[in-house]
């Protein structure tokens, strides 16, 4: 573990564009996770002292994981910095959360992604330091937000900014989403803020609780439409099993698949009534939107 720093960089949203997909280049697509070349973009002519170190540090860190150096990568990667978007929101990442918010906050510039139409909640299931959950918070000002995240140190972040964006409408649930009530081993990571229910090497596990997402809905008094954001480490399959009335009333879903599951999890939202537009995708898992034949 290395010892932190915050710094401090004001991107405008309008530039911090996801990378055109390109599968062919395992460069390309080392790049494209870290956000190195969207922050290249960021005040091309009004450069600071602090953004040009984030730039630094993160053209570091993208080199280091694509030379295969992962103790480095690992390093620079827990670096911490403080994102504040133009259109007044904040974040408090690691340096390796960048990415993210270049991927999501196109999201939600492209309005045929996520639709302006009114639903009673959004899920975000596995909602790491809450990137989703904000933006969300933002368009679906009517809606009561939910952001589900088990990991700990996750946890802490997205309450820390939704505190800094002064957001009232998102409920938090620190617990996983699984096909049972009840708990269950949940594998960290110590080099990164990133975990799963699925144990890999590397990882140690904690206890943490779980949910059914029907049940975890109906606790909280949501029984109306939901848009629904899944990104939980290769576990779509179990957290997809434990919400079939969720997905009755969800016409618009956005999940991350790991791409031993693909099949399966295309199969069984096809079943349901759900078509698939590819969002993004690398070598180890894809960004789907997923809607509703019915609500196209």
């Amino acid at each position: 573990m290395i010892r932190t720093k915050v710094v401090r960089i004001r991107p405008s949203v309008n530039q911090f564009q996801a990378l055109p997909h390109n599968n062919g280049s395992k460069l390309h697509t080392s790049a494209r996770r870290l956000g190195a070349f969207a922050l290249a973009r960021l005040y091309s002519f009004q450069l600071d002292f602090a953004t040009l170190r984030v730039l630094a540090i993160s053209y570091f860190y993208g080199a280091a994981r694509f030379l295969g150096a992962r103790r480095l990568g690992n390093l620079l990667g827990q670096i911490k910095v403080s994102v504040r978007t133009n259109d007044g929101l904040s974040f408090e990442c690691q340096i390796d959360s960048i990415s993210t918010i270049c991927l999501i906050s196109s999201w939600f510039r492209e309005s045929d992604l996520i639709p302006n139409a009114d639903v009673g909640a959004v899920v975000d299931i596995g909602a790491h330091v809450g990137i989703f959950s904000l933006y969300a918070s933002r368009r679906f000002k009517h809606s009561v937000i939910v952001a589900v995240e088990p990991n700990p140190r996750n946890y802490e972040l997205l309450l820390r900014n939704l505190s800094l964006n002064r957001l009232e409408n998102v409920l938090t649930v620190q617990a996983a989403i699984m096909d049972n009530d009840g708990t269950t081993s949940f594998w960290i990571r110590d080099s990164s803020l990133g975990g799963s229910a699925i144990n890999t090497s590397n990882e140690r596990p904690i206890l943490v609780p779980c949910y059914r997402l029907d049940t975890l809905l109906r606790s909280l008094g949501v029984d109306s439409s939901v848009l629904m954001k899944l990104d939980v480490e290769s576990a779509e399959l179990t957290a997809l099993s434990g919400a079939p009335e969720s997905l009755n009333r969800c016409p618009v879903m956005i999940i991350e698949v790991d791409k031993i599951n693909e099949d399966s999890v295309r199969n069984l939202l096809s079943s349901i009534g759900f078509s698939f537009l590819v969002l993004d995708e690398n070598s180890h898992h894809s960004n789907f939107l997923c809607r509703k034949v019915e609500s196209m």
